[in-house]
């Protein structure tokens, strides 16, 4: 039996995967990538990727970098765990009898030794060689600095193994001739020849190799690697390992690296059906975005777009995008706002002044959505009757195959943290569009984050487009060159300000309508009391009165109410229950199931009832499309308040005429609101030039710019506010000098300690279950707790996915899948900000070792208290009964 056909490349679904044909497949991938290249390198900057060299060099790597997995040890885990065959089995054991104790776990390092047959050690090619041992995670990378010189000492079968190959070589030259041969079709003549002509003197080179190491010398006397260097790193280095990595998962998970050859056929309707939309909304001809792309140099590569909310920043960035001609990446902070347009962009209905449109960006086909919770859109899909292969889609979106991809920023802004694997990520930004919106949401530690990706981005000749309604003075300093503007990271963007760059303001949705009349309540909308052992906020009976006369002065409106913490709007929800007043709540640690209901519930109100009170905390500042009449409000920071004077008076046709206010603002600064902002004195500066503006009347678009230039530019100790930001994000980068996280998941930990948590409450899906699946997950989860400690037995905790689908099925007698379970564990958890803990940072420790398929497991809750969870969300964790866990309750909002 030839052993070309029984040695196998990994147990693929139980079946046969043989090692040639996983070569044949990775080969493949390499080249649709490299003819998705040439279709569109004229788009393409990056000279490196386009280059034939990276072609050949990619596709000798692609050949070489499993070969490693001709050794015993592989061989017996594939064989143990596929569909196993004895005559195969005993023909692989004959062959491999003299290597019986060889037990090297690492393929890759094996494929190194390999590749000095194939490769000699000239820069090119110790790159190709470099690429192929970091292919895979293993010890050599996260414990050793990247020195060859290591390798003898963590493998020391290596030298045994290099015996067996120049001892067997005319069987081992048999076998990698026969593989050529599988490939000669797909590695073409060149390729082939040169290959097969460096066997013979390969293996000349490993004979040399192992009398040296017989000697004592180690492995870098004859086979060299890339030297990388941390400080300055290679990036184009980088760039090839990804698409080395990305063409190996390809292969692997039988789905193609890129999944069109020509950028141009994504777009083709795409201009005719924003023009369509934009027409319908506005009633207008004129379309601002065709106008400012028509005057766009478009060897300018980064851009920041100013516009007004609702004015069509989305559509202009879309346009923008096809004008590129390449792939798209659209970021956005908030998955409930990525899964809104993840469904727009595929289709949407307009009905406005009785005309009706179906609108189709794109065909579903080149959309692809990425987050933590992205499959529960497919799995959406699914139930719509479409037919959906979830895990083809998420894992084309993860090796972002998809033309058009919409993703939060951890899963595409981290790889200035440089965790194992971020090359995947970087090898896609010489050939995309990177498109950030809402970038005002970042806190300076996010911001400098994203900041120092941006650079990187740049380098690698990627196109980057931010579009804001509120852009931040203090990001200025990072993004536009200036003259003495000493600062390491500049990255030259081109500034579009729709108060400069169009002349028709009236083109413009929101741009010159006057909107907002603000008036400034000298007083604290709550009181705090401290005196018993659950200290709260609370609502006196003069706020109160306060406040019910704006909403009885105003009957027919619909009134939105942002407050700046989750207890205080619970606190206000339920004043509003003992007054009869019927209200709605909304805030982040209601559960996530919960809260889509009531989004739903509330858009759809707003369309045809009047009068309807919506309680939130600042959730809804960016995450909710909504509009309503009037907002009642906290005091906030700048950005964050116009933010919220956004949610209303935002599809309207005309000026705001009325003489009562339509933004009431409580400007007394209480506890809470305190420990939520910090510095404080940007509160008491927004509220010095809020009282200038309330003067003024009805605000425009311009005027709200003006409110944030000025705020910006207010002095504490001698330095503005705008500085205060850029010396946070000063320091963020020079601790990014420094860091490297291991693998992804611990840098999207680390972001998302700047952002916040998912907390699962088994109780309340055991409790409340829509279904028996919910109830039998959730029963599943909350009765396996170790009650004398808290902790998640270690075999709930490791439990695959799919084996849970099984017991759930076996408990109900209804078939499920991994997506169904992910999609009901997202629906009952709620989400908790990092810096709520404050000084409980134990807490979240505590937590962290709760984890239980991504998310931390809040357990043992009081039967009496699971229904108030489900109305009013989660307050104080302490109030729970839960000794051990504590939050500052100020601090989350």
């Amino acid at each position: 039996m030839e052993l070309i056909e029984v040695l196998r490349a990994k147990s693929k679904d139980q079946k046969r995967y043989l090692l040639w044909e996983h070569t044949q497949d990775i080969i493949y991938q390499v080249k649709k990538l490299h003819e998705f290249i040439k279709a569109n390198e004229n788009v393409i900057d990056f000279k490196e990727i386009k280059s034939d060299f990276f072609l050949e060099d990619l596709v000798k790597a692609a050949f070489i970098h499993d070969l490693g997995k001709i050794n015993p040890y592989f061989q017996g885990l594939v064989f143990k765990y596929a569909e196993k065959k004895e005559k195969e089995w005993l023909s692989v054991k004959k062959f491999f009898k003299e290597l019986t104790d060889q037990k090297v776990k690492d393929h890759e390092i094996l494929s190194v030794i390999f590749s000095l047959i194939f490769l000699n050690n000239d820069e090119r090619n110790q790159k190709i060689r470099t690429a192929i041992l970091l292919h895979h995670y293993n010890d050599f990378y996260v414990k050793q600095e990247k020195n060859i010189r290591y390798i003898i000492d963590n493998y020391p079968e290596i030298e045994k193994f290099i015996e067996f190959i120049i001892k067997n070589n005319n069987q081992i030259k048999s076998l990698l001739i026969a593989l050529i041969e599988k490939q000669k079709e797909l590695l073409g003549e060149h390729i082939s020849n040169a290959l097969l002509n460096e066997i013979e003197p390969g293996f000349i080179r490993l004979t040399k190799l192992l009398q040296k190491i017989k000697k004592g010398y180690g492995l870098t006397t004859e086979l060299k690697l890339y030297e990388i260097d941390n400080e300055k790193p290679d990036y184009s280095f980088f760039v090839f390992l990804g698409c080395l990595r990305r063409c190996d998962y390809g292969a692997s998970g039988q789905i193609n690296v890129e999944e069109i050859s020509s950028i141009e056929t994504v777009f083709q309707q795409l201009e005719v059906e924003i023009s369509k939309a934009i027409k319908l909304i506005t009633n207008k001809e004129k379309i601002w975005q065709k106008e400012i792309i028509a005057k766009i140099d478009h060897s300018k590569k980064n851009i920041v777009l100013v516009a007004p909310t609702g004015s069509g920043k989305t559509e202009f960035a879309l346009l923008w995008a096809k004008k590129s001609g390449r792939k798209v990446i659209y970021t956005l902070p908030l998955r409930v706002a990525l899964n809104d347009l993840f469904t727009r962009f595929q289709e949407f209905k307009i009905a406005k002044n009785g005309k009706k449109a179906e609108i189709n960006y794109f065909d579903e086909k080149y959309l692809g959505i990425l987050h933590s919770t992205s499959f529960m859109e497919y799995l959406d899909e699914e139930k719509e009757g479409k037919k959906i292969d979830i895990n083809c889609k998420m894992l084309s979106a993860k090796l972002f195959s998809t033309p058009v991809l919409l993703t939060t920023p951890d899963q595409i802004f981290l790889t200035s943290l440089k965790y194992y694997g971020f090359d995947k990520v970087l090898s896609l930004y010489p050939t995309s569009t990177v498109i950030i919106d809402e970038i005002q949401a970042y806190n300076p530690e996010m911001a400098a984050i994203i900041i120092k990706t941006l650079e990187i981005i740049n380098k690698l000749s990627g196109k980057i487009l931010i579009i804001t309604a509120t852009f931040p003075p203090y990001f200025r300093k990072f993004l536009f060159k200036n003259k003495g503007n000493t600062q390491e990271i500049n990255l030259d963007f081109t500034l579009i300000d729709l108060k400069e760059d169009i002349s028709d303001k009236k083109s413009i949705k929101n741009f010159s309508l006057r909107r907002h009349k603000i008036q400034l309540i000298d007083d604290l909308l709550f009181n705090y009391d401290s005196k018993d052992n659950n200290p709260s906020y609370f609502v006196s009976k003069d706020s109160f009165r306060k406040l019910n006369k704006i909403l009885t002065t105003n009957p027919d409106k619909n009134v939105l109410i942002i407050v700046n913490n989750v207890g205080k709007a619970i606190s206000l929800y339920e004043t509003f229950k003992n007054h009869k007043i019927y209200a709605e709540l909304l805030h982040s640690r209601i559960i996530e199931k919960e809260k889509s209901k009531r989004i739903s519930k509330i858009k759809n109100n707003l369309k045809n009832r009047k009068h309807l009170i919506l309680i939130s905390t600042q959730m809804v500042e960016a995450s909710v499309d909504v509009d309503f009449d009037i907002l009642i409000t906290e005091i906030s920071p700048v950005d964050s308040q116009i933010q919220r004077w956004g949610r209303i008076y935002r599809n309207r046709e005309s000026d705001y005429k009325e003489s009562t206010p339509n933004v009431y603002i409580y400007t007394g600064i209480d506890k809470g609101t305190k420990a939520i902002y910090q510095p404080e004195i940007m509160l008491n500066k927004t509220i010095e030039v809020l009282e200038k503006y309330e003067k003024k009347g009805i605000l425009n678009y311009e005027n709200e710019r003006e409110i944030i230039e000025q705020v910006f530019k207010a002095k504490i100790n001698g330095r503005t506010l705008r500085e205060y930001y850029e010396e946070k994000i000063e320091e963020t980068l020079e601790w990014l000098k420094y860091f490297s996280a291991e693998k992804k998941s611990q840098a999207q930990t680390v972001f998302r300690r700047m952002a916040g948590i998912q907390v699962l409450i088994p109780d309340v899906m055991k409790e409340f279950g829509d279904d028996e699946i919910e109830k039998a997950l959730g029963a599943l989860i909350a009765d396996r707790t170790n009650k004398d400690n808290w902790v998640l037995p270690f075999e709930s905790k490791n439990e695959s996915t799919n084996s849970i689908a099984k017991i759930i099925k076996k408990k109900t007698q209804i078939e499920t899948s991994k997506w169904t379970i992910l999609k009901k564990l997202y629906s009952y958890s709620f989400h908790v900000p990092i810096y709520a803990f404050g000084k409980n940072f134990k807490t979240y420790v505590f937590l962290e070792r709760e984890m239980f398929k991504g998310f931390y497991v809040l357990k043992q809750l009081p039967h009496s208290s699971l229904k108030k969870i489900k109305e009013l969300g989660i307050n104080k964790l302490e109030n729970l009964n839960m000794d051990k866990l504590e939050i500052e309750e100020e601090n989350i909002i």
